[in-house]
């Protein structure tokens, strides 16, 4: 519109991450304020990089270069960001004193190494700029032009096509991880631990930014959850179960996956509870100026053609207000019957036990003793609630109330509520159930192997003849060891005439209960009613069962019930030896440290008195003065 025509330029810096100065890194970080100390661990980070050339297969001598981020280090993009501050920087200072020229871009070359790929920079204009001034413009930059106002005015499918091949990136990304892995044979623990390590790591950086659609979410899964039940490199293998079953707390019957579609809010509820917190941040002013001018963020609607980052710290806001409440100033903000600010207490109408005296929490408090109205707050609450009220602590100079997260705001605590929002109720009880067997599960200090085999077991999630028969993949099920009884869960563990003789060998025969039949309820009585020390021979005979049993299946390899037995007993004395020496140079390493001398002091203590369910906790810090 209008005689006057636009352009934006939109500049592309060649091999970005590669190029960066690690000297103007660390000036920036130097002119930005950041402690010495810090520094150095951050520099510590990026030179530790070094590089080797192979050559007809011999590896070449290593060396150290001087610059360059490497991409795919979570840490990389925030500090590619803190080296665009020297360019703002720049701009800045040149727009304060009137002389904003192209001159800028060549300083920030020559100090940060960012170069212009002119090649992949463009510039766009408006629909009423003269063909004339277009020509011009492009002649002096030296950039690309699109002349096809379809095209430009179609941006916002630009960014939708650039947003899916991102997409694509991350799957990508994890399926080369993979077929670089899985020629190593990991065992199953290894797998646990590349999987919540590696794989899920891969898309932190984006889901902590944007919300990835559900079936993006739902192919990440179906990549992780092929990887975990396949037998090697181009062999499907039977996923025995769900991937949200996977995704369970361990405690609760899982292996601790994410779930990457809760994982994506949890992350994404740090942004949102940022908004609250820090109104006055730069993007918070931004967001608030756009989309909710007239309100708080919670109260805000998503708006006509919202941008992905606004779309997706909006979808956090059911979660954030779950979980929030007030911590208690001077309750002029906080209502007494809205609001949730007792901790653990929800407020409704039948919670008081007279007419509504109050309105706010200020009027519970006398503000020249800042102190309680204990008989105000005794008169018109029931007992419990008075009771969680008076053991509010006040301070003595009150101060301004706080919107606050139930306990402490993190990505852990905000995944949790999703997770538990999920569960059905009528799960609860066994859920407890599950979680006693479980925690102990896990804390065997057992090879993670060896404790995702029972675990299997448990669920009945090995691969079994029955199983098998099932499943139509075997045609028989008839014990391969004994030959007299079909092989399920049971007979592999329990009732094989050469399983028991081994439980009997290891003194351990009187596990075989038999008024259990349920494979479930026998292991889960096992574990229950034995101490630490049986409860680990007992997993690692199930572990050493499992194994000779696939020794006898595919390599038709028959080992006796005395070696077996012997086998179980040795591999216990070893990891009990490996524990020892673990704690032994643990040991060694503790008295090490103590012997050096300390520059400072720490005394510390706490008590807590049940009559009155007060608790106070102490700290002093001294130097060796």
């Amino acid at each position: 519109m209008g005689r006057k025509g636009f352009m934006a330029v939109k500049l592309d810096m060649s091999k970005a991450y590669d190029r960066v100065e690690w000297n103007f890194v660390k000036e920036i970080m130097v002119r930005m304020g950041f402690a010495n100390g810090w520094m150095e661990i951050i520099m510590e980070c990026i030179t530790s990089v070094s590089y080797s050339v192979v050559i007809n297969g011999y590896k070449g001598e290593n060396f150290w270069p001087s610059r360059g981020l490497r991409q795919g280090d979570p840490l990389s993009p925030l500090l590619f960001l803190m080296c665009g501050e020297g360019l703002s920087s720049l701009m800045r200072l040149a727009m304060n004193e009137g002389s904003l020229k192209g001159e800028i871009l060549r300083k920030y070359r020559n100090n940060s190494g960012q170069c212009v790929n002119f090649d992949k920079s463009t510039v766009f204009f408006s629909k009423n700029t003269p063909e004339i001034e277009r020509n011009l413009v492009i002649n002096i930059l030296g950039v690309r032009t699109s002349n096809n106002p379809e095209r430009y005015l179609g941006l916002p499918n630009m960014i939708g096509r650039k947003k899916k091949e991102s997409f694509q990136i991350l799957k990508d990304k994890m399926k080369q991880r993979i077929d670089h892995w899985s020629t190593r044979h990991l065992s199953q623990g290894g797998k646990e631990i590349f999987i919540k390590s590696i794989l899920q790591a891969i898309s932190t950086y984006t889901m902590a930014c944007f919300l990835l659609p559900k079936t993006l979410c739902v192919e990440i899964e179906s990549i992780m959850a092929k990887f975990w039940w396949q037998k090697g490199i181009g062999r499907k293998g039977i996923h025995w179960c769900e991937w949200r079953k996977l995704c369970e707390l361990k405690e609760n019957g899982g292996l601790g996956f994410r779930n990457m579609c809760q994982f994506n809010t949890a992350l994404l509820s740090k942004q949102g509870w940022r908004l609250i917190v820090y109104p006055n941040s730069l993007l918070a002013r931004v967001l608030k100026a756009k989309y909710f001018p007239n309100s708080d963020f919670l109260n805000a609607s998503l708006g006509n053609l919202p941008s992905l980052t606004w779309r997706s710290i909006w979808a956090t806001k059911g979660l954030l207000m779950s979980g929030m409440g007030w911590r208690v100033g001077r309750g002029t903000e906080i209502s007494v019957w809205e609001d949730h600010w007792i901790p653990g207490k929800e407020i409704n109408g039948w919670d008081h036990q007279t007419e509504n005296e109050v309105e706010l929490v200020a009027d519970l408090i006398d503000d020249e003793k800042s102190e309680w109205k204990t008989e105000l707050v005794e008169r018109t609450f029931t007992a419990d609630i008075a009771e969680k009220i008076l053991q509010i602590p006040l301070a003595k100079n009150l101060g301004v109330d706080m919107q606050i997260w139930r306990g402490e705001l993190s990505v852990r605590s905000a995944y949790k509520i999703l997770q538990n929002a999920k569960m059905d109720p009528s799960d609860l009880l066994l859920q407890m159930d599950l979680q006693k067997i479980y925690k102990k599960l896990w804390n065997l200090k057992l090879p993670s192997k060896l404790l995702i085999t029972v675990w299997r077991a448990s669920w009945n999630y090995l691969p079994t003849l029955v199983n098998f028969r099932t499943k139509r993949i075997a045609a028989s099920s008839i014990c391969p060891r004994c030959g007299s009884g079909e092989e399920d869960i049971g007979h592999v563990f329990r009732f094989c005439p050469a399983t028991k003789e081994i439980w009997q060998l290891l003194e351990l025969g009187r596990i075989n209960n038999p008024n259990i039949q349920s494979f479930w309820d026998w292991i889960t009585w096992v574990v229950d009613r034995s101490s630490h020390k049986p409860t680990r021979l007992f997993c690692s005979t199930i572990w050493l069962l499992w194994v000779a049993r696939n020794r006898l299946v595919h390599e038709k390899k028959t080992e006796s019930v005395e070696a077996l037995s012997a086998g179980v007993k040795r591999y216990m004395a070893e990891i009990d030896g490996i524990q020892a020496e673990k704690l032994s140079t643990n040991r060694i390493e503790i008295r090490n440290q103590e012997e050096l001398p300390s520059e400072t002091t720490i005394f510390f203590d706490a008590a807590f008195n049940a009559r009155n369910k007060k608790s106070m906790v102490g700290l002093v810090v001294t130097d060796r003065t």
